[in-house]
């Protein structure tokens, strides 16, 4: 609680957001993890090794790609798709002479949110894309062409838990990739018992 009275307002807005998503019947267990993941992230930041903050989601997600090649097929899907979001969300404010200003205020976003997904810096939630449609009064296709990314936001979350289904092939290649576990304590064989 004192992390979330000691961050900025910004910060706040973001963590009360999160917890409105964590709160909602209507809303998928994999958004909720999301929501959490990110909730945790906003109030109890973690510093990499150059001392810097946050997740650089490029560098994550091509990481994770690259040592899972079925994950790497969904972040080139999603990369694609974010791609021609940003375009479509451009084109369509342009054709209906709305602002990022206004943009935001039709749909409750912050205007540095909506600069944030044009430049394509963060990735709108499948509700922000909603929002999004819904205020530009077209269809969420329109603006996502495969507005289910929530199935591969899903395999990105089961790669992060034990749910993840892999063949057999990229089992074996992980396990022999995997370093293995040496015992760092021995253990002494306890005394026969006798009778």
């Amino acid at each position: 609680m004192r992390q979330l009275l000691e961050c900025s307002d910004e910060v706040r807005k973001v963590a009360l957001e999160m917890l409105c998503v964590l709160n909602d019947p209507s809303i998928t267990s994999a958004e909720k993890e999301r929501a959490s993941m990110t909730l945790a992230d906003a109030l109890f930041p973690n510093a990499d090794e150059s001392g810097e903050y946050g997740m650089d989601l490029q560098l994550s997600e091509s990481g994770a790609a690259s040592r899972f090649p079925a994950l790497a097929r969904e972040v080139q899907k999603m990369d694609t798709q974010e791609a021609t979001f940003a375009d479509r969300l451009s084109h369509l404010m342009h054709a209906r002479c709305i602002s990022q200003t206004v943009l935001a205020t039709l749909t409750g976003c912050s205007q540095p949110a909506i600069s944030q997904m044009l430049k394509r810096k963060c990735r709108p939630q499948k509700r922000t894309i909603l929002k999004l449609a819904n205020a530009l009064n077209v269809p969420a296709s329109d603006l996502w062409p495969d507005i289910e990314i929530s199935e591969m936001l899903d395999a990105i979350a089961a790669a992060q838990t034990d749910d993840i289904e892999i063949s057999e092939a990229e089992a074996q290649a992980l396990d022999e990739k995997a370093p293995r576990n040496k015992p760092t304590v021995r253990a002494k064989p306890l005394p026969k018992r006798t009778r």
